[in-house]
């Protein structure tokens, strides 16, 4: 399945510096944002956004920049019968080995 990328976008607004002023029960006050104009939303930077991104990433790094000193997986096999292979059989160990 391809990667479809999606269209990121930055905000845009006039007068992003501007708020309005909450004074809260306890003695805290809260800022409102008040923007006079909003151009473009933008995309919601959260979790759900860029956890498959690093996700992605991560799966890049571990396969072509990391120091492999295992075998990351192993399938068993009884015998190589109807399977296609490089490497040398193992019969002992029941294993191909590169």
């Amino acid at each position: 399945m391809a990667y479809i990328a999606r269209d990121i976008k930055d905000r845009i607004a006039f007068g992003d510096d501007c708020f309005y002023v909450e004074n809260l029960p306890d003695g805290r006050i809260r800022l409102i944002p008040a923007p006079d104009s909003v151009v473009e939303t933008g995309t919601d930077i959260n979790k759900a956004l860029l956890q498959p991104i690093e996700d992605s990433v991560a799966w890049l790094i571990n396969r072509f920049f990391d120091d492999i000193t295992s075998n990351p997986f192993m399938i068993a096999f009884e015998d190589l019968s109807g399977v296609t292979v490089t490497g040398v059989w193992n019969q002992t160990l029941k294993r191909i080995e590169c």
